[in-house]
């Protein structure tokens, strides 16, 4: 996931802007360098990837990255999620009911190394990633499941949605080339 620090970076340059929240879960500005940006719409996270000559991936990108060709239930494999693993609401992990740093479940810090087949961290939980696709007309597709939602949202098959427009607390993203 783009980082609070990269995201500032994009916005110190004059190429991106930040409308999003302040209150204790924002990362940006906030001392959470290294935790996902959120509180960024749609077009603020399609406008940081195509600063860095990447885009937004689809929906079935992102899911061939979490899943990998053999199909897995979550990034890391069959194994439920816990606190050891990804960051849920409740999960029990240090940074609970919160954001965590980008990469944190990497086998450091008394967690388990839990990068997808592709080796991508944070496919699970944290916070939900924007996507290219859309999932209606006025909707479009995010994934991942977040550190306000329960383990069930963090199978690599579920998938979410909500209006392009929309800032929260638990929407980051990641680029894709």
């Amino acid at each position: 996931p783009v980082t609070a620090f990269d995201y500032r970076a994009c916005v110190d340059s004059g190429e991106c802007v930040y409308n999003g929240g302040t209150e204790i879960y924002h990362t940006y500005n906030n001392n959470k360098d290294d935790h996902p940006i959120n509180y960024v719409n749609y077009d603020e996270a399609s406008n940081y990837c195509a600063w860095k000559g990447k885009r937004l991936p689809t929906e079935y990108e992102w899911e061939k990255a979490a899943r990998g060709a053999d199909g897995r239930t979550y990034p890391w494999g069959e194994a439920s999620p816990d606190g050891t693993r990804s960051n849920y609401w409740d999960s029990g992990d240090a940074f609970d009911n919160g954001t965590t740093p980008v990469g944190y479940y990497n086998g450091l810090n008394g967690t388990l190394d839990s990068p997808s087949p592709y080796g991508a961290y944070d496919m699970a939980g944290n916070v939900f990633a924007w996507t290219a696709s859309w999932y209606s007309n006025s909707s479009r597709v995010v994934r991942g499941g977040s550190f306000v939602f329960n383990a069930f949202n963090l199978r690599s098959s579920s998938r979410n949605f909500n209006t392009p427009e929309g800032r929260y607390s638990h929407f980051g993203f990641r680029c894709a080339q």
